[in-house]
Parts: structure tokens; sequence; C-alpha cells
């Protein structure tokens, strides 16, 4: 892989962990480990499987709101079907 075409994957990769959550704090801890190279790969295994954690908790809570619209979605729908049923 080109220097370029490495720069743009870690680049990449950082926006992608932001775009998830993770703290700049955590980013940069994220990018010097990395800088350091293979001898950190155990530690930022081990930082994504912690951000993994509160990403799942968001997509649960995600998952549950579009369970609760989609209820309200169904209800609406009923409402108009039965109203205009009643229409002469």
């Amino acid at each position: 892989m080109s220097k370029w075409a490495e720069l743009t994957a870690k680049i990449a990769f950082i926006k992608r962990l932001k775009a998830t959550g993770m703290p700049i704090k955590e980013l940069k801890k994220y990018a010097v480990l990395r800088a350091k190279g293979d001898v950190t790969l155990s530690e930022r295994m081990e930082m994504l499987i912690q951000h993994r954690q509160p990403l799942n908790e968001q997509i649960r809570q995600l998952q549950e709101h579009e369970a609760k619209l989609d209820e309200k979605i169904a209800f609406y729908q009923q409402e108009i079907e039965r109203r205009c049923s009643d229409m002469p």
C-alpha cells in the first residue's frame, strides 16, 4: 500500500471512530498508539472493544425508538383507514 493510501485509510478510520462518538481524547490516544506501531496492537484492540460497548447501547436505544415510531405510524394508518371506511 502506498504511503498516501495508508494515510488516507488511517484518516478514514479516525473519522469513523469520531462519527461513532469516540471522544477526542480517546481518538488522540488511539492515534498515538497507532504511530507506535504493532507493539500497541493489543492496547488498540482493547480500546475498540471498550468503545464498542456504548456504541452497542446507542444502537439498542435507537432500535427501541424506531420500534415506538413504527407502532405510532401503524396506529395512525389504522385510524386513517377506519375513518375513511366510516365515511359515506
